[in-house]
C-alpha cells in the first residue's frame, strides 16, 4: 500500500478558494499514483473558503466513501478540526447527494 503525504502549511496561501483549488486538484493528481494521501493541518489555520474548495469539495468528488478510504486528514488543531468537519458534512448532507452515513473523523 502506497501513500502520498501533503503538508497544507506549504501551500502559499490558505486564504482564498483558488488556492483550495490547487490544493485539491494536487491530492487528485497523488491519488493516481497512490493508494492514499495523508493530508497534513500541523501549523495551518485555513480560512473557510480555502478549507471548503479544498476538503469538501474533494470528498463531493470523491464520495464518502472513496474520502474514506483513501484520504487521512491530521494534525488539525482544536481551533481547526470543527471547521473542517463542518465543510465535509455539509458537502456530504447537500440534497442532491444525500445524507452521509455519519460524520467523517478529523484527527
Amino acid at each position: 500500500m502506497s501513500f502520498s503525504k501533503i503538508f497544507v502549511r506549504d501551500f502559499r496561501s490558505l486564504a482564498t478558494r483558488e488556492s483550495g483549488a490547487v490544493a485539491r486538484e494536487l491530492v487528485l493528481e497523488r491519488l493516481r499514483d497512490s493508494t492514499s494521501v495523508v493530508i497534513d493541518f500541523t501549523d495551518a489555520h485555513p480560512t473557510p473558503s480555502f478549507a471548503d474548495e479544498f476538503l469538501g469539495r474533494l470528498v463531493e468528488s470523491l464520495g464518502e466513501v472513496g474520502f474514506r478510504a483513501s484520504i487521512k486528514v491530521q494534525g488539525a488543531d482544536a481551533e481547526t478540526r470543527p471547521l473542517l468537519q463542518q465543510v465535509i458534512t455539509r458537502r456530504l448532507h447537500r440534497p442532491a447527494r444525500g445524507p452521509a452515513t455519519s460524520a467523517l473523523e478529523v484527527a
